[in-house]
């Protein structure tokens, strides 16, 4: 049986999403001298506006946007 990586499918959608944008999608990012991974974390990288629609559950940017959880 065949498992999907959902959070992967996710982050990269949202790349996909903010391509052209002030903001950088960065997947599995390592935040401590333990391995512990980000699942999805968007990162403000310019001065300018969201993209003109936003997902659900994203409306309010902020300049570092985290998520770990599961789907």
């Amino acid at each position: 049986m065949q498992t999907t990586d959902w959070h992967h499918l996710f982050g990269m959608t949202l790349k996909d999403f903010f391509t052209d944008t002030f903001y950088d999608v960065i997947l599995e990012e390592e935040m401590s001298m333990k391995k512990q991974y980000l699942d999805v974390l968007i990162v403000r990288k310019g001065e300018g506006g969201s993209p003109s629609e936003i997902p659900d559950g994203l409306e309010s940017l902020a300049t570092h946007n985290l998520h770990a959880g599961a789907f």
